[in-house]
């Protein structure tokens, strides 16, 4: 087989691994259930402004019974509710759509680094598929994102730049929506963060290093931490 030979059967098989406009939808869609479900968990705690753990505390053995048959209409309640705010309170929309346009921008630009790196080496790779969940089950409204490998991969340089890609492409989207997140966000009051009794964790280098740089305390920011370690998981 000649070169022209051999590009022609290197254009063939390029041209056969571009996406279709089916394919382009199909993503699409997935894409779209998991804005919405991430946009809901955004105004839900802890991300958001609407709290979701309930007051009731079942005393006896048929108030735990009943408790238990009533979680999923309080659950649908919930997210009826945090609908209802979406579309009619500019403040909770703002705070869906900061938390899941971050989110989604941080994985689309996981999955995309590795997606690109695919077709540099030629390696046969779907588009990315976002798995939406219901919110308060991914809690944040998806289980992330993945890309199928088709075909072998040529060497193992091509393993290591396509494995690698994603955490260095999602770590640059995440600087950004970090360093906004903290010129943003609002602080507690620090006797209410003192007897603070929920989750705690730990925060990463680069959101201290941000954090200094503000001139913030860390301990006073509660959903931060979250949001910190979110991101830093997708990236």
């Amino acid at each position: 087989m000649d070169a022209s030979q051999r590009q022609l059967v290197e254009d063939i098989f390029e041209q056969s691994r571009r996406p279709s406009a089916k394919t382009w939808m199909k993503h699409g869609a997935f894409l779209l259930a998991t804005f919405i479900t991430t946009t809901i968990a955004g105004v839900l705690y802890p991300f958001g402004l609407i709290p979701v753990l309930p007051e009731v505390e079942p005393q006896t053995i048929p108030e735990a019974v009943n408790f238990v048959l009533s979680l999923p209409v309080r659950y649908l309640s919930l997210v009826g509710t945090a609908v209802t705010y979406l579309f009619t309170d500019l403040k909770y929309l703002t705070y869906g759509l900061s938390f899941s346009v971050s989110l989604l921008f941080i994985l689309v630009s996981h999955e995309m680094g590795h997606y690109i790196a695919c077709r540099i080496y030629k390696v046969d790779a779907t588009l990315p598929f976002f798995i939406p969940t219901p919110p308060m089950v991914g809690p944040a409204g998806t289980f992330g994102a993945f890309i199928k490998i088709r075909s072998p991969m040529p060497s193992r340089k091509a393993v290591f730049d396509i494995g690698v890609a994603g955490p260095i492409a999602g770590f640059i989207a995440l600087i950004p929506i970090a360093v906004i997140g903290f010129l943003t966000m609002e602080q507690t009051a620090a006797a209410q963060a003192a007897n603070y009794t929920g989750i705690y964790f730990a925060d990463p280098l680069f959101m201290r290093f941000i954090a200094s740089l503000a001139g913030l305390t860390l301990a006073w920011v509660w959903g931060m931490r979250f949001i910190s370690l979110l991101g830093s998981g997708c990236w």
